[in-house]
């Protein structure tokens, strides 16, 4: 008895929101830390003054960066794109996902540096994929601003990797099973074939979302906030 084989579903994990916005409103604020910091070097002589200088200007180029991807993370979440035959990574400032094939990677684990934990994988040698520049190199995704911490991450991707490799191959096996039995009919009948499922990325992922006009008007009051604020700091330089 041949069992039915549960089709592996397209599934997307998007990024959180909520995470965005603490990014983009942490920014703000350090932002405003940064330009005190600037505006009270004029107070301070020495070496102090160049330190407050470099370390409010640093601070207001790198949390202004911040708090605009913060913005653009809020209105265009990053995607994992999951399916049968692989994944993609969509959303943010990537206008065309690039699809890498499960079999081409050797699953996922948690990458430290530092402090810092991403979602790292490893192509396979023989892996033919423009990404995998050196045979076996190992790529990683932000593990920040998911839903789920890293390690839930890399645990959810690599229990639907494998779960789409074994969908593939039992397949194969119901087929090499079932090759005898095959053989030996006999009349006009023509012969049968397993039936194909077709999976296609979720539409709501593949589709080019068009930004809602909130979204615009928060990232343009993100920007327009941060250039108000560090001119009216700086009017008199």
């Amino acid at each position: 008895m041949i069992h039915a084989i549960e089709p592996v579903q397209p599934k997307t994990i998007r990024g959180s929101r909520v995470k965005s916005l603490f990014y983009l409103l942490g920014g703000i604020v350090l932002v405003w830390v940064g330009s005190h910091a600037v505006q009270d070097s004029a107070s301070r002589s020495g070496l102090i003054a160049v330190k407050l200088v470099v370390a409010g200007w640093a601070g207001i180029v790198f949390f202004g960066l911040s708090a605009l991807g913060g913005a653009l993370s809020f209105i265009r979440p990053r995607a994992l794109i999951l399916d049968r035959d692989g994944f993609a990574i969509g959303g943010g400032i990537i206008r065309s996902p690039l699809k890498i094939a499960w079999r081409d990677i050797q699953g996922f684990h948690v990458r430290k540096q530092n402090r810092y934990k991403s979602i790292g994988f490893r192509f396979e040698l023989s892996a033919k994929t423009r990404l995998n520049r050196r045979p076996g190199i190992e790529l990683s995704v932000s593990g920040a601003g998911w839903p789920l911490s890293t390690e839930k991450m890399v645990e959810t991707l690599n229990a639907y990797r494998l779960q789409a490799l074994n969908s593939e191959a039992e397949p194969m096996s119901m087929v090499t099973g079932t090759h005898s039995a095959k053989l030996s009919t006999t009349g006009n009948l023509p012969p049968r074939r397993l039936p194909e499922i077709a999976i296609e990325f979720d539409d709501r992922a593949r589709q080019r979302r068009p930004v809602a006009t909130s979204a615009m008007l928060l990232l343009f009051v993100t920007v327009a906030s941060l250039a108000g604020f560090i001119t009216s700091r700086f009017l008199d330089w």
